[in-house]
């Protein structure tokens, strides 16, 4: 008669046979850790600050512009190429000065890196106190749509965007102008809480002088509003209309600069 370490360890009829040494069910570690990295990367890829810890540079849609001569658009296009970009529009303007509008999505640090070097190269940094902005990025695009409408609406541009996304919004730039009066008292709220650093400066006889600077600086911040607020603006003679419905009801404005400017108007 056998002992019972010696009884046979066979399952009953019917009863599967178990082996004592296998491993547990269920999903086995080297899966676990898969499936942990990918949910990790996922969240990464949408998570810029975690992005950033671990090294992963997370991608996002950026519009910036650059007041540069046309002449620039070859090496502005090859400097996305050459990037980790994944759709690109690059327009130029000539009114109400040579710039570019640029949208696209890359790297996080890709619009610091290109405005360094397109500043460093052609100095566009702003000088002094007074000094004209000459490049700069949109702070939160709230319709991608809409931005990606304004940036073609002069239709000068290049683009490695789908062609139909492209045609439709060339055709949505042309529908989505908004009227003098919709936004009018907004702009000079705009404009006076975004005062110009002025410059005092008088002759010899006390008169203060004309300040040049004062109506671009104006220009500027009236076309800085339209591109914050994803706004269409189809001509300089727009930006000229905000400009003098400013000068007239600008609650910050002296009455004697509102005299002065209007009277350089003519």
């Amino acid at each position: 008669m056998l002992g019972p370490s010696e009884a046979s360890q066979d399952p009953p009829p019917g009863v599967a046979h178990k082996d004592p040494y296998s491993k547990p069910s269920g999903l086995e570690p080297c899966m676990f850790i898969d499936i942990l990295s990918i949910n990790l990367l996922t969240y990464t890829l949408t998570c810029p600050l975690l992005g950033a810890f671990v090294g992963i540079q997370t991608m996002d849609y950026t519009a910036c512009f650059f007041d540069l001569d046309e002449s620039c658009f070859d090496e502005i296009e090859e400097y996305l190429k050459t990037r980790e970009v994944l759709e690109y529009v690059i327009s130029y303007e000539r009114d109400p000065k040579s710039h570019f509008h640029l949208l696209f999505t890359g790297p996080t640090n890709l619009y610091t890196n290109l405005s360094k070097h397109l500043c460093d190269k052609y100095d566009l940094r702003r000088k002094g106190k007074g000094g004209v902005i000459k490049y700069g990025k949109v702070k939160k695009i709230k319709d991608l749509e809409k931005m990606l409408a304004y940036t073609v609406k002069d239709g000068d541009f290049r683009s490695n965007m789908d062609a139909e996304r492209i045609k439709e919004a060339v055709e949505n730039s042309f529908k989505k102008e908004h009227k003098f009066t919709d936004i009018k008292d907004d702009i000079v709220k705009y404009l006076d809480s975004h005062p110009y650093p002025w410059v005092i400066v008088t002759t010899d006889d006390g008169a203060d002088v004309y300040d040049w600077k004062f109506k671009e600086n104006r220009f500027q911040e009236i076309i800085k509003y339209h591109l914050e607020n994803d706004l269409i603006l189809k001509s300089v003679s727009a930006v000229k209309s905000y400009y003098i419905y400013y000068l007239q009801k600008s609650k910050e404005l002296s009455k004697t600069n509102k005299i002065r400017y209007l009277l350089k108007l003519t």
